[in-house]
This record gives C-alpha cells, sequence and structure tokens, in this order.
C-alpha cells in the first residue's frame, strides 16, 4: 500500500469510535467526512465536530454549516443548493491500495443518499461496522468571479505561509521586526477602487494617504467579498468616544480578535465577565484560545481609569505553557493598543516578563492599518504555540461533568456542582483536610453557594522518568498516611488526579476528594472496574481501596520503563492484605534510596 494509503488507514483508524464514544462533551458531535468535487475530489477523510442541533436535524437544514466548513477546510465556495450528503453502504478492506480506495469514493453505487429530512443520526446507525467515512459530501461551485476567490484566498496564504515560516519559533528580540514585515502583493487585500479612495483622508488629526493604505490593500476591479470587509471595517470606523471600558469592547475585538479569528477560524474568543467579581482576577479581560490553550490574551483599560493592564498581562497568567518560551498578547488603555509576547519566568522566579513589541493609537487610521499588519504577521505563531503546547488542560473553558462543571483558570480551578449535597460534602471533607494539616492535596481559597475555587492549580502529566515517578508515589502516601489516621479515604486514586506541582518538579499533591468517604464506606457501582480496587463495590472497604490505587499508579504509568522491582512493589500493594499507607511509603523510599 503506499504511504498515503497507508496514513490515511491510520488516520483513520484513530478517528473511529462507537456513536457513545463519539460524543463530545461541549454539545458536539464528531464524524468523518470527505468531499467530492469533479475536479478537485479530497479523498482523505477529516473529522468534522457537528453541534448537537444541527446533528438532530433534517439534512437539510445542515447546507448552511458545510457551506461554511468547504470554505473554510477546503477553500472551496460551494453552490448552497447543490451540496449533498452521502453514507457508504458497503465497506472496503483496510488492505485496499490507494487507486481501489479512491474507486470505492468515486463509485456512485457504493453510497446512498441521506435524506433531506433525516437527521445526521441515521449516519451512527451502523457504527458497529467501525466505517472509516460516515460521511461524503458532494457540491458544485458557486459561480463567482476570480477576483473574488482571490480575495478569499488571501487569508489561506496569510495562515499557510507564516506557520512555515514559524515553523521555529522566533526568539523574543526577533518579534518585532517580523512583525512589520511588509506584505507582499499577493497577501495584500484585495478592495475595489471605491473602497479603496473610501480609506485615504486628509482630516489634519487622521491623515491616511494612499501610501498608507497600500501597506495592507490593492486594488480590484471588483466588488469587495463580504468575507474580507472585517479588515476594511477595522480601518474604516472610529472608535467611540470617551467611554466606559465595555464601551471599547466592540472596537478592540473588531482590531484585534476579528482579525485573528479570521486567520485562525478554529480558535475561540473568551471574554471575562464584570459579573463574576470573585472570579475576575484569574481570567485575562480577553482570551483567543486555541486546541483548549490560550496563545494570545489582552488586558483592557478604559481611557483615564486606573490599574496597569500591562502588569496585569504577567500577574494573571501562572507559566504552565513549557516547552514554548512565550505566548502573545496585548494590554491597551482605550486606543492605546502595545501588542506585547509574554515570556516564562527568569530563573528562580515565578512571574511571566511582559516585553513589548509593538505600539499603536488606534485612534488613527493608518495606526490601525499597521495594527492589521502586525496581527496578520504574527497569527501564525499563534498556530505554532498551539501545535508545541500539546496535550494542554482546557483553559478557560467550562467543561461539563456528570454532577459539576470544571473551569481551570490562571493559578486555580473553579468548580461549580449542580447537587448543593456535594457541595457540603465537600465543604466537610476539606475542613478535615485543613484540620488535619494533610500534606501534598488542594485547598479552597472560596466557597460561595454551589461554587468553589481551589488552588493550587496543577499540570496534569504522567512522570517523565522513574524519578519523577517515585517522587509522584511519595507524594500520594504522605497525603494516605495521614488521612488514613482520621479514617479518611480518597477512593479515586488515579493518575487524573494526581497533579505536578507548578512551582516545584519533584512535588505532586492529589484532587478532585467529591467521593472521599468515612467510615462506614458504601459501594461505589458507577466506579470504572479495570481502574479501581475491587473491593470498592462492596460496602465496608477501607484502606486497601487507596492503597491498590498507588499500585495501579506504577503499573500504569504509560510511556515509561517501570523496572520490574518497581513493577513488583505496585503489584504487592495490591495483594491481600494490603500494606498500611505507612508500610507502602517506608518499602518505596527504601527502594528510591537504591537509585543512583
Amino acid at each position: 500500500m503506499s504511504t498515503r494509503a497507508k496514513s490515511t488507514r491510520a488516520r483513520s483508524t484513530r478517528t473511529r469510535s462507537s456513536a457513545r464514544q463519539n460524543q463530545i462533551s461541549d454539545g458536539t458531535i464528531s464524524i468523518n467526512w470527505c468531499f467530492l468535487h469533479s475536479e478537485h475530489p479530497q479523498f482523505n477523510p477529516r473529522p468534522i465536530y457537528i453541534p448537537k442541533q444541527v446533528y438532530d436535524s433534517p439534512s437539510y437544514e445542515s447546507q448552511e454549516f458545510f457551506h461554511e466548513a468547504l470554505r473554510r477546510t477546503y477553500k472551496f465556495i460551494a453552490d448552497r443548493e447543490s451540496i449533498k450528503f452521502w453514507r457508504p453502504v458497503t465497506h472496503l478492506s483496510d488492505m485496499a491500495t490507494e487507486a481501489e480506495w479512491q474507486q470505492f469514493l468515486l463509485d456512485v453505487s457504493k453510497r446512498s443518499r441521506v435524506p433531506w429530512t433525516k437527521p445526521f443520526q441515521i449516519l451512527l446507525d451502523n457504527f458497529e461496522n467501525k466505517d472509516i467515512i460516515h460521511l461524503i459530501v458532494t457540491a458544485d461551485a458557486e459561480h463567482l468571479n476570480d477576483e473574488v476567490n482571490e480575495g478569499l484566498g488571501v487569508v489561506g496564504r496569510w495562515r499557510s505561509k507564516r506557520a512555515k515560516a514559524e515553523a521555529e519559533l522566533p526568539a523574543v528580540n526577533e518579534l518585532t521586526s517580523i512583525a512589520d514585515h511588509p506584505l507582499s502583493e499577493e497577501e495584500k487585500i484585495p478592495l475595489s477602487n471605491k473602497f479603496l479612495r473610501s480609506l485615504i483622508s486628509s482630516e489634519l488629526d487622521d491623515t491616511c494617504t494612499a501610501a498608507d493604505v497600500a501597506l495592507l490593500f490593492r486594488a480590484t476591479n471588483y466588488e469587495s467579498d463580504p468575507a474580507i470587509t472585517r479588515f476594511y471595517d477595522a480601518v474604516k470606523l472610529r472608535p467611540p468616544p470617551e467611554g466606559t471600558e465595555d464601551s471599547y469592547h466592540g472596537f478592540w475585538d473588531r482590531n484585534i480578535n476579528d482579525i485573528i479569528a479570521a486567520i485562525l477560524p478554529d480558535g475561540k474568543m473568551q471574554r471575562n465577565s464584570n459579573r463574576d467579581t470573585a472570579a475576575k482576577g484569574m481570567r485575562p479581560d480577553y482570551a483567543f484560545l486555541l486546541n483548549r490553550f490560550c496563545p494570545f490574551r489582552g488586558e483592557e483599560r478604559a481611557p483615564n481609569s486606573t490599574g496597569n493592564p500591562k502588569a496585569e498581562l504577567a500577574e494573571k497568567l501562572q507559566w504552565v505553557y513549557d516547552p514554548a518560551p512565550y505566548v502573545l498578547g496585548y494590554h491597551a488603555i482605550g486606543t492605546s493598543v502595545v501588542l506585547a509576547a509574554i515570556a516564562r519566568p527568569l530563573p528562580d522566579k515565578t512571574q511571566a516578563v511582559v516585553h513589548d513589541i509593538a505600539r499603536a493609537d488606534l485612534r488613527l487610521r493608518k495606526a490601525r492599518i499597521l495594527n492589521l499588519r502586525r496581527l496578520i504577521n504574527l497569527a501564525g505563531i499563534l498556530q505554532t504555540l498551539a501545535d508545541i503546547v500539546r496535550n494542554h488542560d482546557a483553559e478557560f473553558e467550562i467543561l461539563e461533568r456528570d454532577n459539576s462543571t470544571i473551569e481551570i483558570v490562571s493559578g486555580a480551578v473553579i468548580k461549580t456542582y449542580k447537587d448543593p449535597k456535594r457541595v457540603e460534602h465537600l465543604r466537610n471533607i476539606y475542613a478535615l483536610i485543613q484540620h488535619r494539616n494533610v500534606p501534598n492535596t488542594d485547598r479552597p481559597v472560596l466557597t460561595e453557594g454551589s461554587r468553589i475555587i481551589l488552588k493550587p492549580r496543577g499540570i496534569s502529566r504522567m512522570p517523565k522518568t522513574q524519578h519523577e515517578l517515585l517522587g509522584a508515589v511519595v507524594c500520594v502516601l504522605e497525603t494516605l498516611e495521614v488521612i488514613h489516621s482520621i479514617p479518611l479515604f480518597h477512593r479515586d486514586i488515579r493518575w487524573p488526579n494526581v497533579m505536578a506541582r507548578l512551582d516545584d518538579d519533584n512535588r505532586w499533591f492529589l484532587i478532585d476528594w467529591e467521593d472521599a468517604s468515612n467510615l462506614p464506606t458504601l459501594a461505589q457501582p458507577h466506579f470504572a472496574r479495570k481502574t479501581h480496587c475491587p473491593t470498592i463495590f462492596v460496602d465496608g472497604h477501607g484502606a486497601e481501596v487507596d492503597i491498590w490505587g498507588v499500585g495501579e499508579l506504577i503499573l500504569r504509568c504509560e510511556g515509561l520503563d517501570v523496572s520490574s522491582e518497581l513493577k513488583d512493589l505496585g503489584k504487592w500493594m495490591q495483594e491481600a492484605p494490603a500494606p498500611s499507607a505507612q508500610e507502602a511509603l517506608n518499602k518505596v523510599k527504601e527502594y528510591q534510596s537504591t537509585l543512583p
């Protein structure tokens, strides 16, 4: 099989799953699709996340959704009415060649039309068959002139060129020259002559010459497409008169967020709510999220207001972005906007360092042009940062759980519970933990109604070395040694609940005390049998369930070559009768002392 075909199969295998597994917590459904056009068929399957309301609606209501998906993914402008949906009716062997694979997709007899009145749910009826493709989309091109298509392709050129150019991140001291690099003619935004002339201004307090306009735009003989008018609007529209911070949000978004979002359409903007005063200092005023991580943030103030937005860029950020050397952002006071890099803290320091890249007074039209060009030049770095900082905990997003929601903010975790009894239970557990001075756990810094804010924020990761694994196990056993003397049992010892500290690579702590219990204990039938001690499923269990979990940490440390001696210790912790936390801690420390 060809390399491409093998790659296709490998990618497809990773994306196949049951219908239940395809349910995403944020209310979307993941399916695999490919686009077949007579001139440019796209044979490789791609995952797409369909909003639940689209997934549950008749398929004809999905034309607009896929019209935008085709435009974003393939730069293809489809005639909406021509978009049709198909599903495979037969299967193809994983051993098929690339030619057989393409022939299969193009064979109309191998697929059936999804009825207009039926929802996309029917695509998942036969998920047990592990179809590689769940959906095939066909469409004809919209009849648009070349200049409009070219205008739409400008954004794609920015994205692809910058991503390649910034494959290796530039140093902080190189960012200013990168931001101010001229655009080539083909990278400039095509605007009709009428629109171009309207940007030229001879006003004494806001002069903008044809040369200024030409830094970002070039002339065409056609009407400009609405998809690129956001850039025109950002330059043309004036800032608001003196006002509140809220009155400036639209202006800042038009000149910053809308530009980045056009270049990186998979990203998502979030703004800090003034209503949430307790957590306001833990979130940036503005955040742009890519792959659950925030590579670009902003701090803002209205004109003549108090506060230092540049200082807040560092104060509100807890560094969790290694191996990246920096993230990007801006600080703004009214129309004065400064693009900045927020770099990792210096050795022996905890606060990030803010380096200004470029300053602009967006009160002026020509300054708005320069600011847009800078964002275009820097946007590719944001995608590279997102590619570098992988497996990152979701920042500033509300994650839905069965009984609660979780939001990870700067330096803390906010949990909001649906059941008041669980909140009361957690209050009691943490009060006991604090009273007994239990080590290596998180702590509540605010309990308010159904919400608890917990610190510190850690990093959810697996140990990278056996020394780190031993350090994590020692920290957990130190916790268990104290709580078992109460007696109190955590009952959910798993790697997702063991966090690495941000301020000390050698220290780890235990989180998620929702299922902790005193005596007498009750069975927990909702726990997974593969990851929990067998006695957790019967009443009257005790410390052995936690010790078993520590053994599982050792035996299930993925990606690490654990020694046979340490594995034997893990198995010993899962034997009956189980050792005490103190006995297990002594054994682990004894083994730890034998290592170089």
